[in-house]
């Protein structure tokens, strides 16, 4: 509600995420809260495969959709995997 902006920038960035590490990974989403106040968004794939596979998949994440896109996050939120 706060942040409007990352609320679409995160559905934007969701199928990416799926072409990336797979149609049917899980995706989620977390915040932590500092005690200064500020708060960090994390959409996490969650990954069950092999750790270089999950690397690749974020690398190219990265190269295809999140450097391009980066910069409308303000630095207050994550995409990455977690290992499960």
């Amino acid at each position: 509600r706060d942040h409007r902006a990352i609320s679409g920038l995160l559905l934007e960035a969701a199928p990416y995420l799926r072409n990336c590490f797979g149609p049917t990974v899980p995706l989620r989403l977390m915040v932590s809260f500092e005690d200064d106040g500020s708060r960090t968004m994390q959409a996490l794939a969650v990954w069950n495969g092999p750790l270089n596979d999950a690397k690749n998949a974020l690398a190219r994440f990265d190269r295809e959709w999140w450097l391009d896109n980066c910069r409308r996050s303000s630095a207050s939120i994550v995409l990455d995997y977690e290992l499960v």
